[in-house]
């Protein structure tokens, strides 16, 4: 992975999309819910005259989600048994969930709902990311 030259930690990134509301139970569980803009730039290339959100996105939000609750930068390492079960059209709320497993390295289970129902589920084990050289 390449690094992110813009910091994952703040809560609006200015991109695609917003965290409404972000929270972390006692148990690590991570709560977003989460607004795509109509306008998104993954609408409008996928698909014309059909749009809808594209699994990179989708998986971008949890690990989006992961910094902004551990208050830290990490990078993906690995993603397994995810399964795209509803399509996510613009305008659609959405809520991501994701449930820690191991801490090191830090891999957890996620599921991102729209609309009350599952979109996509999986896991995914993420690394912290090396600081950058200054």
């Amino acid at each position: 992975m390449t690094k992110n030259s813009h910091p994952p930690l703040l809560f609006n990134r200015g991109k695609w999309y917003r965290f409404l509301d972000l929270r972390q139970n006692n148990l690590g569980e991570i709560n977003a819910r989460v607004s795509v803009e109509s306008d998104s730039f993954w609408f409008s290339g996928h698909f014309p005259d059909n749009p809808i959100l594209p699994g990179i996105a989708q998986l971008s939000m949890v690990l989006d989600a992961i910094c902004q609750a551990e208050d830290e930068r990490f990078q993906l390492k690995q993603v397994s048994r995810v399964r795209f079960k509803r399509i996510i059209r613009p305008g659609d709320p959405l809520e991501v969930v994701i449930c820690p497993g191991n801490r090191t390295p830090l891999t957890c289970t996620f599921r991102v709902e729209s609309g009350g129902e599952l979109a996509c589920s999986g896991r995914l084990t993420v690394e912290r990311q090396p600081p950058e050289d200054i």
